[in-house]
């Protein structure tokens, strides 16, 4: 009997396609020899076939061929031709082959075998035949506990590929309504603490995600191994295949750290693993017919309202040009047609965060190729449109603007819309004009914040090219804002519909003067008496009407002139003060980061600014001493006469201050040191003693913020460090030693982190 058993494995384990007949052949044989002496034969054929490593085809051959007998059924193999059919499917349906019991003791009676071959098929073995076991099998307790204690034994091997293999097996042993099940928390144990990544990447295959252990199968998505994080995410999109079952602030997260890993292959596999699940999984809106269009709903717009843009736009961005690159035709022709209108415009009822940043994206997508140039133009309207939206927009949420949250949902939306501008054609002079407009009353709208000034400042750019006009216009603006602090968006809304109520008067009055003119060239005045005194009348109206916005818009000129804040105790006239000085400082803090360091700057503008920035360090708001901080930084790139003049300034802030104004001080110094050498500058002998000392001072004070307590302090001296030493103005070995220092801390963030796993090969051969 043996040889025949040995006989029909051979020819198995040398052709897995004709199992079928092997196991027919194994079965006949079963059912006509006697079933104890088969089971003492059948397992020591098992028994030397265990003895050999896994990973050969043969063993993997033979180790399905007896997975798949085991889990026979009796009804399948020892069937009479006289029994009922009632009977045989009942026995089919319930009961495995009677040797699964003994093969199972016999596993836990070899799991401790020496050899680590032997107890990595032993878990193969128990793997196949539980996964080949119908949905609804269950088996007997004692031998399900006995699988257990083997699987759990097995996890605990001091082979990794033992682990691994108990870890594959025990899918199936879990019991997911049990928060103390043994394997699911052997599994866990696993997935966090296993040395190997072969054992940690067949874990987390194997563990069933619930929301008790979701915590614990998101720490893989960061694994130091970019295997096992490819292989949770592939598992992460089979096993949580729908945005709802986690919170916002969950699904933000997993998304920046699935496109924020360093590896390619694994944000590829997540946008394409992940995210097309997530978009094929979405829900149906309540008011969509699924039996007409059952797609509609699955669109990147549905997926971006599941997810929080606002948090995670750079991380996003780059998720919609991977989606563009693989189906832009679908992703543009749907968005045309569902947000675009016959003015090339997103209506205001429709122009939320999700909307405006898909523009957005698809605008700067279209104008990367010059090959879409006529697809970017059905996009793109006309700016005085353009202006015309962003003033609604504006005046739909003036009403709830006090909330914070609506405050920065109207920032994203305008910064969004101030992208897709920036990319219209500025050849129009009115609508250049009315764009110009647009960026003044933006500067003294309270809802739009600081962070929007630089998309502003951009725009005018694009409206002044040459960097004198638009160093003219911005010192008119600043003018502007501090004559007329006290105007508001309430203001800017009032004028613009006065503007367009007189607007419609005056073309009244044209067409009223028409139809008189006409009556009286046709003298049919006495033909109709009625109409023309109706007429006159009218007319008459129109011009009083006009003559009254004249008198209101010159009275109201009159007040904002005159109206002057005198209470200088008063909290709120302090707090609006300093609001409007960080305004300007913002506003002239964009003008110098968005040109070259190598314009001149003339002495007015110079004095001006400087004396700006100087008057607002001693103030006690944290937000004016940091802008000020920034415009003398960014005044002293510009000339390094300028930096000599504002050297002792910012070293003085970044030694004294206790506040984040310390970040702009570092940041100025680094800046101002790699712009105009300071490393020469020290050795310069034409330099006086006191600038030397100041720009020692400087290098010191950077090397000491390492030693921060404030994290976000000690990252900006890290990140100016780093720049330091590539530029050649540091090469001292203490401060390269703080460098390594920092590059074991855990609180050095992945920035800061990448910055220096980039920098120590530069350097290594020359301080190691």
């Amino acid at each position: 009997m043996e040889k025949a058993i040995r006989t029909i494995l051979d020819q198995a384990q040398n052709n897995n396609i004709r199992h079928g007949e092997h196991l027919k052949a194994l079965a006949d044989l079963y059912s006509k020899c006697n079933q104890q002496s088969f089971h003492d034969e059948f397992l020591r054929c098992i028994a030397s076939t265990i003895t050999s490593p896994s990973n050969s085809t043969f063993v993997q051959h033979a180790l399905q061929f007896i997975s798949s007998f085991l889990t026979l059924e009796i009804g399948s193999s020892t069937n009479n031709t006289n029994d009922d059919s009632q009977n045989n499917d009942s026995m089919q349906t319930d009961l495995f082959h009677p040797i699964l019991p003994r093969v199972i003791q016999f596993f836990d009676e070899h799991k401790n075998h020496p050899s680590d071959y032997v107890r990595a098929n032993i878990c193969v073995l128990i793997g196949q035949t539980l996964e080949k076991m119908a949905e609804n099998a269950e088996l007997d307790g004692d031998l399900f506990e006995l699988l257990v204690n083997i699987c759990l034994d097995r996890m605990n091997d001091r082979s990794y590929q033992v682990r691994a293999q108990a870890a594959k097996s025990s899918g199936r042993l879990q019991n997911t309504k049990d928060p103390d099940d043994l394997i699911t928390k052997r599994l866990i144990w696993l997935m966090d603490h296993d040395s190997h990544p072969l054992v940690r990447k067949e874990s987390l295959r194997s563990i069933a995600i619930t929301r008790s252990n979701l915590q614990h199968f998101l720490r893989r998505l960061t694994d130091t191994n970019a295997t096992v994080r490819l292989c949770a995410y592939n598992v992460f999109a089979q096993k949580v295949q729908t945005l709802k079952v986690l919170p916002t602030i969950e699904r933000c997260r997993i998304v920046r750290m699935g496109m924020d890993d360093p590896e390619e292959p694994v944000v590829r596999a997540f946008v394409e693993c992940v995210v097309h699940t997530w978009i094929d999984k979405l829900p149906v809106p309540i008011d969509a017919d699924p039996t007409k269009h059952p797609d509609a709903h699955k669109t990147i717009t549905g997926f971006l309202k599941m997810i929080d843009v606002m948090n995670i736009g750079e991380q996003t961005g780059r998720i919609l040009k991977m989606l563009f690159d693989d189906n832009f035709t679908k992703h543009y022709d749907h968005f045309k047609e569902t947000f675009i209108n016959d003015r090339k415009l997103i209506e205001v009822e429709r122009l939320d965060c999700e909307s405006a940043f898909f523009w957005q994206h698809l605008v700067e997508y279209l104008s990367r190729n010059n090959d879409y140039s006529e697809k970017l133009d059905a996009i793109l309207p006309e700016l005085v449109d353009l202006v015309d939206v962003l003033y609604e927009l504006i005046r739909s949420y003036h009403d709830d603007s006090t909330s914070d949250s609506v405050a920065a949902e109207i920032n994203f939306v305008v910064d969004c819309v101030l992208h897709v501008m920036v990319h219209c054609k500025f050849d129009d002079l009115a609508g250049r004009y009315r764009v110009e407009t647009l960026c003044r009353d933006m500067f003294f709208m309270e809802e739009i914040q600081t962070s929007t000034y630089k998309m502003i400042m951009n725009i005018m750019k694009k409206i002044e090219p040459k960097f004198e006009h638009r160093q003219r216009k911005t010192i008119e603006m600043l003018a502007d804002l501090e004559k007329r602090e006290s105007r508001c968006t309430e203001h800017i809304l009032a004028d613009r519909r006065s503007e367009h109520e007189i607007i419609t008067l005056r073309e009244r009055q044209s067409s009223l003067q028409d139809c008189l003119h006409r009556i009286r060239d046709h003298d049919i005045a006495s033909q109709n008496v009625n109409e023309r005194v109706q007429l006159e009348r009218d007319l008459i109206e129109v011009k009083e009407r006009l003559s009254n916005y004249d008198h209101t818009i010159i009275s109201t000129q009159s007040q904002s002139h005159m109206t002057s804040i005198t209470s200088a105790g008063d909290r709120s006239t302090i707090e609006h003060r300093n609001f409007m000085l960080v305004k300007r400082l913002t506003i002239l803090c964009e003008l110098l980061s968005t040109t070259m360091p190598n314009k001149i700057l003339p002495p007015s503008f110079v004095n001006y600014a400087r004396d700006l920035a100087v008057s607002s360090l001693m103030s006690l708001d944290i937000q004016v001493r940091r802008h000020a901080v920034r415009a003398l930084g960014l005044l002293a790139v510009y000339d390094k006469h300028l930096m000599m003049e504002n050297l002792e300034l910012i070293n003085k802030v970044v030694e004294n201050d206790a506040s984040v104004a310390i970040i702009e001080g570092l940041n100025a110094l680094g800046d101002m040191f790699i712009r105009h050498n300071a490393l020469n500058m020290m050795k310069n002998t034409n330099n006086s003693r006191q600038l030397i000392q100041a720009i020692e001072q400087g290098f010191n004070l950077i090397a000491q913020s390492i030693d921060s307590r404030i994290i976000n302090v000690r990252l900006t001296a890290l990140t100016n460090m780093i720049k330091l030493f590539f530029a050649g103005q540091v090469n001292s070995g203490e401060a390269f030693a703080k460098l390594i220092v920092a590059w074991y801390d855990e609180s050095t963030d992945i920035r800061v982190g990448g910055l220096l796993t980039t920098f120590f090969p530069t350097y290594a051969d020359k301080f190691w």
